[in-house]
């Protein structure tokens, strides 16, 4: 059986997704780069279990972990297993930016009762207080 290959269709719809900036600009250069590394990969649904990756991956102290962003959630799971150093990346730079915000949360809230209202309770009027006592000047 011949393999798919991709089609000037599909190229059109990644270039559509992926390419928001100027191609003569640096991210518009690594949006271009993204498009033509990942062309031939389709992503139909994304769903992985941090426990079954820690556990195929063995994590020890000294492991350097690469890993996609996303909403930091593997990033966190990761972190239970103590590995020497995580490296977080993502197309989105907003998906990197909520990550160290987590990541910033963890360290500064002082309880999990603040952590869980400022991400989990998106709409709480109380998140803008909890912003500016613990997060705006880290």
């Amino acid at each position: 059986m011949d393999r798919p290959s991709s089609t000037p269709r599909s190229g059109a719809l990644l270039s559509k997704a992926v390419h928001r900036n100027s191609a003569f600009s640096v991210d518009g250069l690594l949006e271009r780069a993204f498009t033509k590394a990942f062309s031939g990969l389709v992503y139909p649904q994304i769903w992985e279990d941090p426990d079954v990756d820690m556990k195929a991956m063995a994590i020890e102290p000294s492991h350097h972990i690469v890993t996609i962003a996303s909403g930091g959630c593997n990033v966190l799971s990761y972190l239970t297993a103590a590995p020497a150093k995580i490296t977080a990346v993502d197309l989105n730079h907003s998906h990197v930016a909520l990550t160290r915000l987590k990541l910033m949360g963890l360290q500064r809230f002082q309880n999990w009762s603040q952590f869980y209202q400022f991400f989990g309770e998106a709409d709480t009027r109380e998140n803008e207080s909890l912003y500016d006592r613990f997060l705006k000047h880290n």
